[in-house]
């Protein structure tokens, strides 16, 4: 009868093991890696766009009152003056929400946007001049909302920063929505009012190298006039390029 003899792995059998074991998890982990920062960058957007959708439903269904410290004079809003006739009086009416982009891109600052005009002494067909006449102004107190995962707002084909001033209003005389779109950031609601974004409307990108390098960047498109949430399309990768 023969005698079998126990054999164990070599030094080197050991060692290819081990280098094509750490091979094959390397690959694993950036594979997760890459599907993880992809999933990132997605929630982003998807929040971004969430976020405009949901500015549209704070126009439309927006309680109309107000702390009575809070009051309209002099085309101005001033917070904590003295009392005047009560909360939801005419002359200080709320009647839509302005959206600011902040000089990193990585943010967006929005405000209440009242009427200091009485809408009883408002007239007209054309909108846009309703709006001028009734003296808008914005809140002082404004909401920062934060892009996820530092993600930037930039324009569809561009790095830098996007500059732009969203205003979504309802005229105070007939309760028509209307979105109006400023390349510029920061701007007097009154300013905005009649800047209707060509067709096929406002794009907004959405960039981070870091998250994202390369291509694949999409963001959201606000259509011209836009007038509910349904005017806050996703933007694809093509057009965002």
């Amino acid at each position: 009868m023969g005698i079998r003899v126990a054999r164990g792995f070599s030094i080197i059998e050991v060692i290819l093991f081990l280098g094509i074991t750490g091979l094959v998890m390397a690959v694993l982990l950036a594979g997760v890696g890459t599907a993880l920062n992809r999933e990132r960058y997605h929630d982003a957007v998807n929040s971004f766009q969430d976020y405009l959708q949901g500015q549209y439903n704070l126009v439309a269904n927006v309680n109309n009152s107000r702390e009575s410290t809070t009051i309209c004079k002099d085309g101005k809003i001033i917070v904590d003056g003295t009392a005047d006739a009560g909360r939801g009086t005419s002359d200080c009416t709320i009647v839509g929400r302005v959206l600011y982009s902040t000089t990193d891109g990585r943010s967006v600052n929005s405000a209440q946007v009242y009427a200091t005009v009485d809408a009883a002494t408002l007239s007209g067909d054309d909108d846009a001049q309703v709006l001028r006449d009734a003296k808008l102004a914005a809140s002082p107190e404004v909401e920062n909302f934060v892009i996820g995962w530092s993600t930037e707002l930039v324009p569809q084909g561009g790095s830098s920063p996007l500059a732009f001033s969203i205003l979504i209003v309802r005229t105070p005389t007939n309760g028509q929505i209307h979105t109006y779109v400023l390349g510029e950031a920061d701007k007097d609601p009154t300013d905005i009012v009649g800047s209707i974004a060509a067709a096929p409307g406002f794009r907004i990108c959405v960039s981070n190298p870091g998250l994202m390098p390369g291509n694949g960047r999409t963001g959201v498109t606000v259509t011209p006039d836009a007038v509910n949430s349904s005017g806050v399309l996703f933007a694809q990768e093509s057009e965002c390029a």
